[in-house]
């Protein structure tokens, strides 16, 4: 019975440690993205959006601009990142241009947004920072636990 304990402790401890360790660095990074946010949301004018909102140069408005674009952007993801750069309570945003295109509205496009598809679990590695984990209803526990979201914490 002994070795038995004994053997699941050298499972565990090991599984526990790797936990403690990325939610660690998670809680890290995410601190370093929302003090990111809070530089952008001194930026009067934000252009945001897809690969098509990319394109456009900042210096073609009077305000202070930032292109802050997103190739492949779903707008929810967009609205997280709104949200955010809102909170702030010292934010200096007047106007923020968001790209509307046909594509984006497609009913295709929704695939990026749920993690049921290869597309939303992408997307949950390029802004696993950008959402809030713990009030969430874009992933469930199971995509905790999945290899995209270690991805993302480890790898942006």
């Amino acid at each position: 019975m002994r070795r038995l304990i004994y053997q699941l402790l050298l499972f565990f401890i090991p599984v526990l440690v790797f936990f403690l360790i990325t939610c660690l660095y998670y809680f890290f990074e995410r601190s370093n993205v929302k003090s990111e946010l809070q530089k952008i949301s001194q930026y009067e004018s934000l252009i945001m959006g897809d690969s098509q909102m990319q394109r456009i140069k900042p210096d073609h408005f009077s305000l202070n601009t930032l292109n802050y674009g997103s190739s492949a952007e779903h707008y929810y993801f967009s609205y997280e990142k709104i949200k955010d750069l809102l909170s702030y309570d010292d934010y200096k945003l007047k106007q923020i241009i968001l790209g509307v295109n046909l594509h984006n509205l497609a009913p295709v496009y929704s695939r990026r947004f749920s993690t049921d598809f290869p597309e939303g679990r992408t997307n949950l590695f390029r802004y696993v920072y950008f959402l809030d984990l713990m009030n969430q209803s874009y992933c469930s526990f199971n995509d905790f636990l999945s290899l995209n979201f270690i991805k993302g914490i480890y790898m942006e």
